[in-house]
């Protein structure tokens, strides 16, 4: 929903804004899709221990895999940080893609590579509240969402143009994730106190 509502908002912005936030978002999306299939094979865990009710084991494998992607991933968010550009350059650099356009793309990559610790460890607590059977929380959260998307879309392309639209993205995920991993906390008190 975030891609929609950002490109949506990026059509009000100077010609082409919409060409460099799709051309940093799939540039973005190979570390995020690759996060993401590592977190899919998190879920047999998580029911295993739910279904033996081993609340202290569930909370431990949260807190370790989140402790992994956060090692994992912030050093790879300085490095595509710190490279930004020379990676926008191979992938794009050529033809009518000057190296003006490749600045700005690099820039609005960075802005959405700062989304990658979060949004990976927001997969695996939505991981953990699918097992625990608390689906109706992610409708919440993707309202939640949305309208956080608007807000600072709003307000930061204000200031930064295309690139807040990018850094509005990452800040959501930051939020949901913050949201979703409170709701899971939360939950697993209540229920290690059954």
């Amino acid at each position: 929903t975030c891609s929609l509502v950002d490109q949506s908002m990026a059509a009000a912005l100077e010609p082409g804004s919409v060409a460099m936030l799709n051309y940093a978002l799939r540039v973005s999306f190979v570390p995020l899709m690759l996060g993401e299939t590592a977190i899919a094979t998190t879920a047999p865990y998580f029911s295993k221990m739910i279904a033996l009710a081993n609340w202290k084991g569930v909370r431990h494998t949260l807190y370790s895999f989140l402790k992994l992607i956060f090692l994992i991933t912030v050093p790879l968010t300085g490095f595509l940080l710190f490279l930004s550009e020379p990676i926008i350059q191979v992938l794009f650099q050529r033809g009518a893609f000057t190296a003006q356009q490749t600045h700005l793309v690099a820039q609005v990559f960075s802005a959405f590579v700062l989304q990658i610790p979060f949004y990976i460890s927001g997969n695996l607590v939505v991981k953990l509240l699918t097992c625990l059977s608390l689906n109706p929380i992610l409708m919440w959260v993707s309202l939640f969402n949305v309208s956080i998307n608007v807000g600072l879309n709003y307000l930061f392309m204000q200031y930064l143009g295309i690139q807040g639209i990018a850094l509005s993205t990452s800040c959501v995920y930051l939020f949901s994730f913050l949201f979703v991993l409170c709701f899971a906390l939360k939950n697993l008190k209540k229920f290690s106190m059954v």
